[in-house]
């Protein structure tokens, strides 16, 4: 062999060496590692202090192959404790002195570590859930609660504006019956343990006050002409109250005492309604209506139809008639007087013809009469009264209306209309109460069994107002009265107390520009649409909603708005009225309506909207195309400059909770101010991203 062939072979064996020892290494191995080497534990469990009913942690640092763990505690294996790091469960001062040990294994075989021991000390106080601020009635109680952890046992001690009360040791404190006097007084809890005290937050009290609740009602009374009466109410809550009298829906300057002393009686006061408010910083309270009738001493006697033209009282001695076409039975011109039917009939059965006209006259009162005929009117007439009397259809007609005419201070109560209307126009401080009416059935039927247009200070009260409408959800041709009730173009306008039924559309339907309307504490049933509604040339300002229940209908509210901006002239029929200016919804409370039974609009839509207010789309007006004006000359398109809308307030409402879909403010987005949500109201909001309402 030469010299150059035994180095060849030489390198190749160093090769082969190499290539061994990295094989028995593994590829790319520490080739100072044995896997066959027992676990070496490089850093021990270190002994840990933890409060009570807090937790420790224990780790340990182990070198070798394929390392598994197990912890102990006292000796014990724990369930589920097989990582290198382990946390214990909340302690107790009965775990201190515990002894932790961990053993780590691999295929070499296995360690223990060196013991840690754990040491629990007593917990400070600390406060996991604080005293809320809490709001209350006058003479409510009121509770404040408190969440403590630490080592027990735990004592408590409860302070009011930075002092101690005697006996206030428990968890919860509960005051005694509060005064409003107690508002803004602050409580506190200071937790004490054996290591230790925390104090809670001062939580605020709010004592609100009872609202006043009528506990006497104003009785009803009867006097001669000329003669006083007095009116009395006294209602509970917290005093002191501020009281206000009204009569026939306006108030009586002055009248400011729980008690109202008429001093002389005329013939406008019968038949008038008396109510009462008390007011304090919790609320309203309105009594119930007494009634004032005034008698009349030796009245004359009429047995003929005729003019009255001569101050006094007038009783009719039998059945009047009168046939000729648009003639009238009697007529008032006289001022100062009384006509008193005695429930005798009065009959005008000639198209056009009026049983009773009270012309230009003050100080009048019709009652007891059963009027048959197709109208009564009340043209230019001052603090008339019209009541306790029956209405019905001629032969041959359609419906028997009353129409009021720039009327001021008249009292339209306590009749019954059996088919037919009341209308008033330019009235001011008009009273239509307790009244009960039937509207014309039909295709022809009436815009609203009361109607109330262009005036101010109206008073709709306590009635009972039937619409007659088929319930045919799915027509698109009107049946029965379009509402109950229709305001066209009013302000300082009260509907309440009413019960309306049976309504085409809606209870109340708003036309026009309508402001400080209040609309409170109605009954809507079975109208076609929404208690409340209205579109054509709608603004509203400075209106409230308030405690109204709407059943079976589609919703509480249906507003929008269609048709442009009337120049002046054409607003109303004799042009008294200015010109639009701007399209307006704004300053609008909602409080403590309901809505049961919600129904399809159309009958058979399984998805629709509680109540329709779309304020982030303009009210739904149309910029262009139809329905963007009508055919008054003059009027203009709006653009959306004209639009004013802010300052929608809801609070406590239950817009149906089983309607398919939300109240519906249109599709957003919602800008800041607009609608204010003054919580607790009930709506379903499923699915929507920027609903301005947190409905429950």
């Amino acid at each position: 062999m030469t010299f150059v062939g035994l180095r060849s072979k030489v390198r190749a064996f160093a090769a082969v060496l190499l290539l061994a020892a990295l094989a028995a290494c593994g590829s790319g191995g520490d080739l100072g590692t044995d896997p066959s080497a027992p676990p070496a534990i490089t850093t021990q469990p270190a002994s840990e202090s933890a409060n009570d009913q807090g937790t420790a942690t224990f780790s340990v640092t182990a070198a070798g192959e394929g390392l598994s763990y197990q912890w102990q505690r006292n000796g014990i294996n724990i369930v589920d404790a097989t990582l290198a790091v382990y946390t214990t469960p909340a302690l107790s001062l009965s775990d201190s002195g515990a002894v932790y040990t961990v053993i780590v294994s691999n295929g070499g075989g296995s360690v223990t570590s060196s013991p840690a021991t754990l040491t629990v000390v007593p917990a400070p106080p600390t406060i996991s859930a604080q005293p809320a601020d809490a709001t209350v009635v006058d003479d409510d109680t009121a509770t404040f609660s408190v969440t403590a952890r630490g080592t027990a046992p735990l004592s408590y001690q409860w302070y009011r504006n930075g002092a101690a009360i005697a006996g206030a040791t428990a968890v919860t404190y509960t005051t005694a019956a509060t005064d409003v006097q107690d508002s803004g007084a602050t409580y506190r809890v200071v937790v004490t343990g054996s290591v230790g005290s925390a104090q809670s937050r001062d939580a605020r009290l709010t004592v609100a006050p009872r609202p006043p609740t009528i506990t006497t009602q104003p009785a009803n009374a009867s006097v001669a002409l000329g003669a006083g009466a007095s009116f009395t109410a006294q209602a509970s809550g917290t005093g002191p109250f501020t009281w206000q009298w009204y009569r026939n829906g306006t108030v009586i300057s002055g009248a400011t005492s729980s008690t109202y002393a008429l001093s002389a009686s005329t013939y406008g006061d019968d038949g008038s309604l008396f109510t009462a408010t008390a007011t304090n910083g919790g609320g309203t309270g309105l009594s119930q209506a007494a009634t004032l009738t005034v008698n009349a001493s030796a009245p004359t006697t009429i047995s003929a139809c005729q003019d009255i033209t001569v101050a006094g009282a007038y009783r009719l001695g039998a059945d009047l008639s009168e046939s000729t076409v648009s003639a009238t039975c009697i007529t008032v011109t006289a001022s100062n007087v009384q006509l008193d039917c005695a429930n005798h009939l009065i009959s005008a059965t000639a198209t056009n013809a009026s049983a009773v006209d009270v012309v230009g006259a003050s100080e009048v009162s019709v009652k007891n009469c059963r009027l048959q005929a197709e109208r009564m009117t009340l043209t230019n007439a001052t603090r008339v009264t019209v009541s306790a009397n029956t209405f019905s259809v001629p032969p041959g007609g359609a419906e028997s209306t009353v129409f009021a005419s720039h009327g001021n201070r008249l009292a339209i109560n306590g009749n019954t209309i059996e088919t037919g209307a009341i209308n008033s126009s330019y009235g001011i401080s008009v009273g239509i109460a307790n009244n009960t009416i039937s509207a014309r059935v039909g295709t022809s039927g009436p815009d609203g069994a009361v109607k109330v247009a262009w005036g101010s200070g109206t008073w709709v009260f306590g009635n009972t107002l039937d619409g007659r409408w088929n319930s045919d959800r799915g027509a698109a041709i009107r049946n029965g009265a379009q509402a109950a009730v229709a305001v066209v173009d009013e302000r300082d306008i009260v509907i309440d107390g009413n019960t309306m039924r049976n309504l085409f559309t809606c209870g109340v339907e708003l036309t026009g520009n309508v402001s400080r309307l209040l609309v409170r504490s109605n009954r809507v049933e079975n109208a076609g649409q929404c208690g409340f509604g209205g579109n054509q040339w709608l603004s509203i300002s400075e209106s409230r909603f308030v405690a109204n229940t709407v059943d079976r209908s589609g919703g509480i509210f249906h507003l929008y708005r269609t048709l442009g901006l009337r120049p002046a002239g054409t607003v109303d029929p004799e042009g008294a009225l200015g010109a639009d200016t701007a399209v307006v919804f704004r300053d609008i409370v909602v409080d403590g309506n309901v809505l049961t039974t919600p129904l399809p609009p159309d009958g058979v839509a399984t998805v629709y909207p509680a109540s329709i207010i779309p304020v982030s789309d303009l009210m739904d007006y149309p910029l262009s195309g139809p329905g963007s004006v009508s055919s008054i000359p003059g009027e203009r398109a709006a653009v959306a400059g004209d639009f004013q809308i802010s300052g929608l307030r809801f609070v406590n409402n239950n817009f149906g909770r089983t309607a398919s879909g939300p109240v519906s403010f249109g599709n957003g987005p919602f800008t800041a101010g607009v609608v204010i949500d003054g919580g607790r109201n009930v709506c379903p909001v499923a699915g929507l991203t920027g609903y301005p309402l947190a409905c429950n």
